[in-house]
């Protein structure tokens, strides 16, 4: 839950929540951007709107970061709340052409999920980076080292990244 990722659990001394960890990277001097992901693997921010949020007083600050995959959903409640108040990075996000591991089939076909994640993106100004840049570890913008976009995920990234806009009928 939200109190255990900011402070930790109270009945284990070895836990210790995401507030400490800050507090124990500006013990060392350091005054660089710190990126703290939510919840759920990193994808849910909705606890900062509900008052968990982190303190920064010794650094330059700090970005929430969420990963948005394709089995993730209510993206307005899990992330536009937040970053209507606080600095948001899309630190992940990506889909593939089949399922992962733990999925019994895929989530949503690519096709249309990555074009609607694009321009969810684009249209709420998120910043972002897509996962990932390896051919083999999903999913991947690149089919291989020769750097050729994956058709399902890579090249509607490379189109963000110069440039074309995206466009949804979804209100987020």
């Amino acid at each position: 839950g939200w109190k255990e990722w900011r402070d930790g659990l109270a009945d284990n001394t070895n836990s210790i929540g995401m507030q400490a960890l800050i507090n124990a990277v500006r013990a060392t001097g350091a005054r660089n951007v710190i990126v703290a992901a939510g919840i759920d693997w990193g994808y849910d921010l909705s606890g900062l709107t509900e008052g968990y949020t982190l303190t920064d007083s010794k650094g330059n600050g700090i970005i929430y970061s969420t990963h948005i995959y394709p089995w993730k959903s209510d993206w307005n409640t899990k992330i536009l709340k937040a970053a209507r108040d606080f600095p948001v990075l899309v630190g992940e996000v990506g889909c593939q052409d089949k399922p992962m591991p733990f999925e019994t089939k895929i989530a949503h076909d690519p096709y249309t999920w990555a074009p609607e994640v694009l321009a969810f993106i684009q249209r709420n100004q998120l910043n972002w980076t897509a996962w990932s840049f390896h051919p083999e570890a999903g999913p991947s913008i690149i089919a291989d080292w020769n750097y050729t976009p994956t058709p399902y995920w890579g090249q509607f990234v490379r189109d963000a990244l110069k440039g074309k806009r995206f466009v949804s009928e979804q209100t987020w």
